[in-house]
């Protein structure tokens, strides 16, 4: 173990590949949650180009594979997916993949090399006998793409959306990347330091953005850019959930580490004043998003940290003396502001609401889903292309993600990626429970993680690229951590 480092934010024990680690991972919430491909894309790039410079150190490896075997895992079997078979073959390995194609691709499983929008478009022609002497908008042997299945004579993959699951995987590996890069970094106690002072200083600048916007916001993105129809933008998030999400994993563990900092200074990423201040903001910038998830599970951080932390007396003045805080800033928000509309809904919205009963509608419809693609899964990223044959009438049709994380990755990889998450599950509380001495800001940050993972069972935080980068991170750090107070 490196000796503790004196005062605050060693940036000194930085070097280049940390620092373009740190400004992906602190800068991508800013750009709308990563959720645009410029976004995420530049994020993985400075990952990719940070983890070329640390090509030839030891990244400990070898104390966390049994997390990084299923991890890698789980990319092979997208890459599996994207792999394309003969119909025969597809036919027993996923009847309804092989169906699907039968309807929707004419000339499927003839052996030729078929364009699917030239064979819609002869299709719909031969059914107007006028049309016999109209020529072809093209040549049927000059396709118009060519994608993944269309090189192999009617070969098709697994996944039924090919360009969405190589897209998932470009976002994979840096994420893979960046676990890998935060543990081997956080090893170091000086680096460890300033990796958790640029992030409580990104939680506490989000906090404090989100906190304006809700005071002056005009439902548009930094002011300016209007969102798609049916969104509510909060801070530079275009869901107000996919905020508090990030409060939910910064409240416990910030509040963690502003005890911490007040029994042990020298082993303080920050000052207790500002750790303090910190926890308070992304508290109230929790509950003034109007998330009912984020409500229930910072308070129960809070109370979870405050019943594990030493001195229990100083502590609970210290969370009452923040929650009162909190409650009279949320007071003069709500009575000066535009979020006493915010307030408004969440209260307005009771565990019966028409959100909740489209979600359970939508989890019961998945399960037919599941039904047809449980061996093979229906391809990573392809449920919103799938999912609206199995929508229940009335519903959200186009609904992008099922509002549960854990389900939806079943979906797309079937048994095989429910074993795999579940190996990296028990991996991780392996290595966390059994690897780690826990002392309070560990269990703070292991709280905040907690949260994290609960939230995503009601929600899609993982499909956030910001938010999973964001995770990942704390992940990263956590596992490495070995002792410490």
């Amino acid at each position: 173990m490196n000796p503790e480092p004196r005062g605050w934010f060693p940036v000194a024990s930085l070097d280049l590949s940390d620092r373009l680690l740190l400004a992906a991972v602190a800068l991508l919430p800013w750009a709308f949650g990563g959720i645009e491909i410029w976004a995420y894309r530049s994020a993985g790039l400075l990952i990719v180009v940070a983890a070329t410079l640390r090509a030839g150190d030891d990244w400990g490896v070898q104390r966390i594979r049994w997390l990084l075997v299923p991890a890698v895992l789980m990319l092979g079997l997208a890459l599996l997916q994207l792999l394309p078979l003969p119909p025969a073959v597809l036919e027993r390995v996923s009847p309804k993949a092989h169906e699907i194609y039968a309807t929707t691709f004419p000339g499927y499983g003839t052996g030729e090399a078929v364009d699917p929008v030239a064979g819609l478009e002869q299709r719909a022609l031969a059914e107007v006998p006028e049309a016999d002497g109209v020529p072809l908008p093209r040549e049927t042997g000059e396709p118009l793409f060519e994608d993944v299945g269309g090189r192999w004579h009617g070969w098709r993959p697994i996944t039924l959306a090919p360009a969405f699951t190589l897209e998932r995987v470009f976002w994979y590996i840096p994420l893979l990347l960046a676990f890998m890069l935060f543990h081997c970094g956080a090893r170091d106690v000086g680096r460890r330091r300033v990796f958790e002072a640029v992030l409580f200083c990104d939680f506490l600048a989000l906090a404090f953005f989100g906190l304006v916007f809700a005071t002056i916001g005009n439902d548009k993105l930094y002011w300016v850019r209007p969102t798609v129809q049916g969104t509510s933008p909060f801070g530079p998030y275009v869901n107000p959930a996919h905020f508090a999400a990030v409060m939910e994993l910064a409240v416990p563990w910030v509040a963690a580490a502003a005890w911490s900092a007040r029994r042990f200074k020298r082993r303080s990423s920050l000052p207790f004043p500002i750790l303090m201040a910190t926890t308070v903001c992304c508290f109230l910038a929790g509950i003034v998003s109007g998330s009912r998830a984020a409500v229930v599970l910072t308070s129960l951080g809070l109370l979870a940290v405050a019943a594990m932390a030493p001195g229990r007396r100083a502590v609970r003045w210290m969370v009452a003396g923040g929650a009162l805080g909190a409650a009279l800033l949320a007071s003069v928000a709500v009575a000066l502001s535009g979020a006493g509309g915010r307030v408004a809904r969440f209260f307005e919205l009771g565990a019966g609401g028409l959100a909740d009963v489209e979600r359970l509608a939508g989890w019961r419809a998945a399960w037919a889903m599941f039904d047809d693609f449980r061996v093979t899964g229906a391809g990573v990223g392809a449920f919103r292309e799938v999912f609206p044959i199995y929508a229940p009438a009335g519903g959200d049709a186009r609904m992008a993600h099922l509002h549960n994380d854990y389900f939806e990755i079943v979906l797309e990889t079937g048994w095989p990626g429910a074993g795999l998450l579940l190996w990296m599950l028990v991996a991780f509380v392996w290595l966390v429970v059994v690897r780690s001495k826990f002392g309070l800001r560990v269990k703070g940050l292991c709280i905040g993680l907690a949260c994290l993972f609960a939230h995503a069972a009601v929600d899609f935080n993982h499909q956030i690229p910001a938010n999973a980068l964001l995770f990942v991170a704390a992940a990263g750090i956590l596992v490495a951590r070995e002792g410490e107070a």
